[in-house]
């Protein structure tokens, strides 16, 4: 059936239930217009739909499948269609619809979360206006591996698996097992999830700490944590061998709105996406002094009233803990053997935080953008690449040239020749006894105890195990020095680092296959060797550092 229209010259025709138009508005070809039943509504039908009403709509295109990583701004592209669903042309304008949660530039060219989860921007341009949204998750942190004196690592996959491997002390590697049911790892395995089934999956970020316990950092910013030790966060038990998630302050419920996670050995951090920050375990910066924390509680302000807040990055060390504030300053709190709060006391612990304060004049350090907490030291990296270091000095750590006088408040770390400041840095990180540095060339700086090769100094050995100043890490061939590196971590007695191409390098102690060279092989190299992959038969890759924005741990 069809009938012909000849103001407009318009041929329609019904054919069982679709509506067929021809003219010279559709330019002479045939187009469907959709079922009958859309246009008229019979008697004999119970009831009738209207027709759908197209509206705008708009779409986001975000790297990481619509992504956007806490407080990082992420470049985005938009686009706006008309009810009609044609492109609408020229510029466009975007603004979010909650400020506090998401930041938008005003011509739609980039994003910037300050809250997780699925957040709101509204499109408009040509007289046409529809929303889109971005998912805001934390930021990605594949290394895993804390300046503690476990013999484990952990690192994190592109696709959010949890590789494990190492001593399996208390369970810490997460396959459901006790140490005296399996005793270590030779080669990065998948961390399971909670049933013992499965792996787990959906994380971002992972650490592993002293006292033989891991948490692990999802998506959507809640904490897992297995192991055995107080700093689970879950009043059930001290020790699980599969993960379990964190329970919130009031225990009941879990632990959410997370971006960052730190677990040094009977003390753990998380960081919410509002900058306050959440401890538990041990010296935990609560109220209540040092007593142990089951749960997590967020620790005081420096001046011990209210929260702390502010807070863009944390750190845990050995019993002790730091927290970097958006102003640049550094916070700590915990024990305080040799000084390793740096605030320029010589207490046991330091119950309420405090700011970590400058050599010679006693005012707090400032313009710092990254912090790592260490055994029984720290560092502060600041913008202009320089380095500070503070607390036990006893193998020349603090880069002074010299292995004796702690350290109480912050000093400069000095230069490979001893003159002047190290400098040009981009990211920092504190062992046991050592420290590494990352240069804005990608090179590896080590100094401190060397005993254990894990100053990566190859057969450039010092006299006393260790370099007093900051020295070369040799290449992978044991010569020159170590390049096209996109991020470091320091273990108690060992260094690993993650090269730009994605490949993984480690060298220092090899106890309990923490070095990941298969079997029981347990020998010490001073030269950085690549980590195995899960068969053992390759080089562990995660991804080149384009994957991973901000990989060197800047929070500023």
């Amino acid at each position: 059936m069809y009938r012909y229209y000849p103001n407009n010259q318009l041929y329609l025709a019904v054919s069982g239930e679709q509506i067929y138009a021809l003219g010279p508005i559709t330019n002479n070809q045939v187009v469907t217009l959709g079922k009958l039943s859309d246009y008229a509504c019979f008697v004999s039908l119970a009831s009738c739909a209207p027709p759908p009403v197209p509206t705008p709509s708009a779409t986001l295109n975000a790297p990481n499948s619509g992504k956007a990583p806490w407080k990082l701004a992420t470049p985005i592209t938009v686009a706006l269609k008309d009810s009609a669903g044609n492109l609408v042309s020229g510029a466009l304008s975007c603004a979010s619809a909650n400020t506090v949660a998401l930041t938008v530039a005003a011509d739609c060219s980039s994003v910037t979360g300050h809250r997780l989860g699925q957040q709101t921007i509204t499109v408009s341009g040509g007289g046409v206006v529809a929303n889109t949204s971005v998912k805001v998750i934390p930021q990605a942190q594949p290394l895993g591996t804390q300046g503690a004196t476990q013999s484990s690592n952990m690192v994190v996959t592109p696709a959010g698996r949890v590789l494990a491997w190492g001593q399996n002390y208390g369970g810490v590697l997460g396959q459901g097992k006790t140490y005296s049911q399996l005793t270590s790892l030779s080669f990065p395995t998948p961390v399971k999830d909670q049933t013992g089934l499965s792996e787990l999956s959906g994380i971002v970020a992972v650490s592993v700490g002293d006292g033989a316990s891991a948490l692990a950092l999802t998506e959507d910013g809640e904490v897992w944590s297995w192991g055995d030790s107080s700093s689970l966060g879950r009043t059930a038990n001290n020790g699980d061998a599969l993960p379990g998630r964190v329970r919130n302050a009031a225990d009941n419920g879990s632990l959410s709105g997370i971006v960052a996670v730190s677990v040094g050995d009977d003390n753990a951090l998380a960081l919410a996406d509002d900058g306050t920050v959440y401890s538990w375990g041990g010296y935990s910066g609560q109220e209540g002094g040092s007593s142990t924390k089951r749960v997590p509680g967020q620790v005081r302000a420096v001046n011990g009233s209210g929260a702390l807040g502010n807070v863009v990055a944390i750190s845990a060390g050995w019993n002790w803990s730091a927290a970097l504030t958006a102003d640049g300053k550094v916070v700590t709190w915990g024990f305080n053997s040799s000084a390793r709060t740096g605030q320029g006391v010589t207490t046991s612990t330091v119950d309420v935080p405090g700011y970590v304060l400058r050599d010679g004049d006693g005012v707090a350090i400032s313009d710092i953008v990254a912090i790592s907490a260490g055994y029984n030291f720290g560092l502060a990296l600041t913008s202009a690449g320089q380095v500070y270091g503070w607390g036990d000095n006893s193998y020349g750590q603090l880069g002074q040239n010299t292995s004796s006088n702690v350290h109480s408040r912050a000093v400069l770390v000095k230069g490979a020749d001893g003159t002047g400041q190290l400098g040009r840095i981009k990211m920092v990180a504190a062992g046991g006894w050592h420290a590494l540095a990352l240069d804005q060339d990608g090179k590896v700086w080590s100094w401190g105890r060397g005993v254990d090769g894990q100053l990566g100094d190859g057969p450039n050995r010092p006299t006393g195990n260790e370099w007093l100043l900051p020295r070369a890490v040799v290449s992978q061939l044991g010569t020159g020095q170590l390049a096209d590196i996109g991020a470091i971590v320091a273990g108690y007695d060992f260094s690993m680092a993650l090269a730009t191409d994605g490949s993984t390098l480690i060298w220092g102690e090899g106890y309990s296959g923490k070095l990941d060279q298969g079997g029981t092989n347990t020998n010490d190299l001073a030269v950085p060797t690549p980590v195995k992959d899960t068969a053992g038969t390759g080089t562990l890759s995660l991804a080149p550092i384009s994957v991973w924005p901000n990989l060197t741990r800047r929070g500023r």
